[in-house]
C-alpha cells in the first residue's frame, strides 16, 4: 500500500518538474552554467575553469553536467533534465530520512509535500548547482 502511494507522490513529483523544461530558454545563471561546460575542452579542463575562474562553485557538478550532456545532449530540455532527475530523486531521499526517524505516514507525507513543494519544483527546474 505504501509503495503504491510513494509511487504515486514520485510520479506527481516528476510531472510537476519534467512539464515543459525545454520549453523556454535558459537565462541568468543558466547560462553561465551553459557558458562554464560548453567552453571547456574536457572533464579535466572543465574542473580547471570552475576552481581558477568560479571560486565559491562547485566544481563536481559542472563536471558531471559536461559528461552528463557528452551523453544526451546540450539542449535546454536536457541539460535542465539532469537537475529534474536530481530533483525527483530527492522526494524519495526525503521519504527514506523521514521514514528512519518517524513512521510510514509521516514519510510519505514529507515525501508529498517534497514532490509539490512550489520552491523545490522551481529550483529542480534550473540549470544550477543550487537546484
Amino acid at each position: 500500500m505504501y509503495s503504491i502511494l510513494l509511487a504515486g507522490i514520485f510520479i506527481l513529483g516528476g510531472f510537476l518538474r519534467f512539464y515543459n523544461i525545454g520549453r523556454c530558454c535558459l537565462s541568468g545563471d543558466g547560462v553561465l552554467t551553459v557558458g562554464i561546460i560548453s567552453n571547456s575542452g574536457g572533464l579535466i579542463e572543465t574542473w580547471r575553469n570552475v576552481v581558477n575562474g568560479f571560486q565559491g562553485d562547485l566544481p563536481a557538478y559542472y563536471v558531471i553536467l559536461d559528461l552528463w550532456s557528452n551523453l544526451t545532449s546540450d539542449s535546454v530540455f536536457w541539460l535542465r533534465a539532469f537537475s529534474v532527475i536530481c530533483g525527483s530523486l530527492f522526494i524519495l531521499a526525503v521519504y527514506k530520512l523521514a521514514r528512519e526517524f518517524f513512521d510510514n505516514k509521516t514519510a510519505l507525507l514529507a515525501a508529498y509535500f517534497a514532490a509539490i513543494s512550489p520552491l523545490l519544483v522551481f529550483y529542480s527546474r534550473v540549470a544550477r548547482y543550487y537546484s
